[in-house]
Formats: structure tokens, sequence, C-alpha cells
């Protein structure tokens, strides 16, 4: 089965610290900006079950960041958006890998405020929350514009600057 991928800042997601009265079990408030939805829609992409295409959607993602640096994101079993009662289409991503946007990104549609906690609930309590540290989010960047994947000129002035910066 398929997963279901989106992009997070881990610390929201777990008890911290700095929110010492969260209770266990419960999730931070703030762990729901991380979902923002637009006219009820929430961006998600489809990795293989063996994960083959992993690398190629964090580059992807990593492509439309102002700067590069570490990426969080949760990875779900795309059977939890059928016991959810989620709907979803697949749409045209928004990254710079054109293959990766017709492949694999999804819109979750139709999302209720209930549904959309409801996911929430699913990535902490059944999601496998990963980091891909700053160092290899750069070396997929520099791969995918060596192979012709991601046009450099496509990316952030900032993005550009730092992997000059790196060959030189």
């Amino acid at each position: 089965m398929p997963l279901v991928l989106r992009k997070i800042k881990k610390a929201k997601w777990y008890k911290n610290v700095v929110v010492p009265w969260l209770k266990k079990g419960e999730l931070q408030a703030d762990a729901l900006t991380d979902l923002k939805t637009t006219n009820n829609r929430l961006s998600v992409w489809l990795v293989q079950n063996d994960k083959s295409n992993l690398d190629r959607i964090i580059t992807a993602l990593a492509s439309t960041c102002e700067y590069l640096t570490n990426i969080d994101f949760a990875l779900l079993d795309q059977s939890i958006l059928e016991q959810l009662d989620i709907k979803w289409e697949k749409t045209k991503g928004d990254s710079h890998d054109d293959v990766i946007n017709q492949t694999n990104h999804l819109d979750l549609i139709e999302l209720t405020a209930t549904k959309l906690y409801q996911f929430a609930h699913k990535i902490q309590t059944n999601g496998t929350m990963t980091r891909y540290l700053e160092k290899k989010v750069i070396n997929l960047v520099i791969e995918a514009i060596r192979i012709g994947r991601i046009a450099k000129n496509r990316l952030n002035e900032k993005i550009q600057r730092r992997i000059r910066d790196i060959h030189n």
C-alpha cells in the first residue's frame, strides 16, 4: 500500500518542554498549522510502499523552499484516508520536478475541520515522522540538477547562490 507524505515541522508534533501543560496523547494546536488547507484541500505526496521515490519527492519539496535546510515530514499508510472517509484526487504538484508533480501529487479534498483533526491525530498516532538533514537535502538537490530533473534557474536565488558557493 502506498504512503501519503506531508511536510511538517516535527517539533510541533511531540510533547515538548516548552509546552509542559500538554497531556499525553494530545496534539499541540500549532501542529495544525502544518496542515494549512486552501479551499478545503490539503496537498500531499504519494510515496511508493518500498519508498523508492521518497528521495525524489523530498528533493521536489526542497526545490520550492526559500533556502535549503532540514526537511521534516510525516508518512502514513494511504489506507488511513479510506478509514477517515477522506476523499482525494490526483492533481499537479507545484514543485520544480515536473515528473513528480504529474505522477505523485494528491489533494485531499472536501475536508472538514473534523476530518483535518482526525488526519492530524493519525499523523501523531500512526505516522512515521522523519527528518532529512540539511546536508542530505543539499546533496539531493545538487544531484537532481546534475541529472537534469530540476533546472537550476528555477530555484530560489538563495538556493542557487548556496549551490554555487558549495561548488567554488
